[in-house]
């Protein structure tokens, strides 16, 4: 597939926001992405611009066969860092929320997602036309929540979700996948 071109005659941009609690898996799933897609330049961590001492990832793929130019990034997970996060949505075509699946991360899950509900809904910002999907990481811990229950708490609504292992891998290129045909 190649690149559409926008008004300008450049070739489209597509950028896709890793959001979720810190420790949740977006830095080990873009990390795999980067291999996955065979991206020559590594992942590289930026320094915030609003918060000394925290960082986000960022990755650009080129363009390939099936799909357009990418921008991946990662947002800070820190529950203090929600002006940043709310600058990194700007401009998203899609939005992965990577919850962490064990029991004693639901409450930072609930509040960045319903902070990241909130900056969807404001058609000022995000603009509400990202595509949600979500990733339920960390499934292979023994203190993970039934996929069942964590779709009952966070998915009422039915957005497409996947659960996955960032650290091994697993899940990560079917969620791979499903992104790429959200931004087409």
């Amino acid at each position: 597939m190649a690149d559409r071109d926008d008004a300008d005659g450049r070739p489209e941009v597509r950028r896709a926001v890793l959001c979720g609690p810190g420790r949740s898996g977006k830095t080990a799933t873009l990390t795999a992405w980067a291999g996955l897609l065979g991206c020559p330049a590594p992942v590289v961590a930026l320094p915030s611009a609003v918060k000394t001492g925290d960082a986000f990832e960022y990755l650009t793929v080129p363009a390939g066969a099936a799909r357009p130019s990418l921008h991946l990034l990662t947002t800070p997970g820190r529950l203090a860092c929600g002006e940043e996060r709310r600058l990194l949505l700007r401009g998203a075509d899609a939005v992965v929320f990577t919850l962490d699946s064990r029991v004693w991360r639901q409450d930072a899950n609930l509040i960045l997602l319903d902070e990241l509900g909130a900056e969807l809904a404001d058609p000022g910002r995000a603009g509400g036309r990202a595509a949600l999907l979500l990733q339920y990481n960390h499934r292979d811990d023994p203190e993970a929540l039934p996929l069942a229950e964590l779709e009952a708490l966070f998915n009422p609504v039915g957005w497409p979700s996947l659960p996955t292992v960032a650290v091994t891998g697993e899940g990560l290129p079917d969620l791979l996948a499903l992104l790429l045909a959200r931004l087409r």
